[in-house]
């Protein structure tokens, strides 16, 4: 999934991970390439195929920023509405801890606490959104889940 977004043309992935099997089976979901220049809106669309629970998000560093003055929020969904929680702060760089850089630096998203539960179709996205727009940066997005 290396590429999955990294054009900024929407891509729908379907499957279930090998991994994850009913019964309390966890999976990390590579939802695909963020490309921090992108207007506000709602981007890596993924269907699971399994019912479970989002229990966390992570977002890699995957090319740093350069810019000195950008911030922006990841936020996890579930069919375009944010799940409670799971929210990752990430800025220029000069802003300390959440500076997008260097690269695989790794951010883990603010404890889910609501509205995080999924059915097989539903689609697991992000919400992009900054309030000082990104020159440049990629961000490589992950879902945590437990499937039930």
């Amino acid at each position: 999934m290396s590429d999955d977004y990294i054009s900024g043309a929407k891509k729908t992935v379907t499957g279930v991970p090998t991994s994850v099997e009913k019964g309390r089976e966890y999976a990390i979901i590579e939802l695909g390439r963020l490309k921090l220049t992108l207007a506000d809106g709602d981007y890596l669309v993924y269907v699971p195929n399994f019912a479970g629970k989002i229990i966390g998000i992570l977002a890699l560093v995957d090319v740093p920023t350069t810019d000195a003055n950008a911030d922006g929020t990841i936020t996890a969904e579930i069919n375009g509405s944010a799940v409670t929680g799971g929210v990752i702060t990430v800025a220029d760089t000069a802003a300390g801890a959440t500076a997008f850089t260097p690269l695989d630096k790794s951010f883990v998203g603010t404890n889910i606490t609501a509205g995080n539960a999924f059915n097989a179709s539903d689609q697991l996205n992000i919400a992009w959104a900054w309030t000082n727009a990104f020159a440049d940066g990629v961000a490589r997005v992950l879902l945590v889940c437990v499937a039930y």
